[in-house]
């Protein structure tokens, strides 16, 4: 009965219209991967379609993460500071599209891990102190171990976090030197979002490289060039902020 219908049952009706709408506009190729990129429903992809992805060196891309609700908190949080919204409700809005994004990804670990370190980041921001993204990223792994033990030998989660770490460990050092460099220099903003964009590309494929080839018993030498094509969007958004 329509009164003794769950959430999840709402949910999974969002998922199917979207899925729905992504078959009738995007090529019948091409929508195994749209479907996972955005849903994390990667049950249409072939097992060519994972290959290729592999060999490409950005299978991390089709697990729902960091990446993916990144652009779409930096699209409400650009709004948001256009209308000059005050910290407390920008936090509270946060919190609401984490949850939301989670859910209608099906609360996957990658996405989990993505979500509880935006959740921390926004507690951070209600209480005007700054999160530290290494310990966010460690508790964020605990909590899902500890409600889901056998998410550590999930390939998606494992991808996503030790990407993740690439980032914090190795790119953001050198994207904060990089910043202080060209300072003074003119065009200074596109030569440091480029330069971020290169070290952000470089640190999620040298720390994924190693689980690629312990898993999937291969390397990918492209993977560089894909990342960077594959993070193209992160420069727009360097250039905007």
């Amino acid at each position: 009965e329509q009164g003794k219908r769950s959430v999840e049952y709402y949910l999974n009706n969002i998922r199917q219209k979207i899925n729905e709408n992504l078959k009738k506009y995007i090529p019948k190729g091409q929508y195994p991967v749209a479907s996972a990129i955005l849903l994390g429903d990667r049950s249409e992809m072939t097992s060519l379609d994972v290959k290729s992805f592999r060999k490409s060196g950005i299978l991390h891309a089709t697990a729902v993460s960091g990446l993916h609700l990144s652009y779409i908190l930096g699209s409400f949080m650009l709004f948001l500071n256009v209308i000059k919204t005050k910290r407390k409700l920008k936090a509270a809005v946060s919190v609401v599209i984490i949850i939301a994004v989670m859910a209608l990804t099906g609360f996957s670990p990658s996405v989990l891990r993505a979500g509880f370190m935006g959740i921390i980041a926004a507690i951070a921001m209600l209480l005007a102190k700054e999160a530290d993204s290494i310990n966010s990223l460690g508790l964020s792994l605990i909590v899902i171990m500890i409600i889901t033990p056998t998410s550590a030998f999930d390939i998606r989660l494992v991808l996503s976090a030790v990407s993740t770490l690439g980032i914090l460990v190795f790119s953001s050092p050198l994207i904060n030197k990089a910043k202080v460099k060209y300072k003074n220099i003119r065009f200074n903003k596109i030569i440091t979002a480029v330069s971020s964009l290169f070290f952000i590309s470089f640190g999620a494929w040298i720390f994924t490289l190693p689980v690629i080839a312990l898993y999937f018993n291969e390397v990918s030498m492209v993977g560089i060039l894909t990342n960077i094509i594959l993070a193209y969007p992160i420069m727009v958004t360097l250039l905007v902020s």
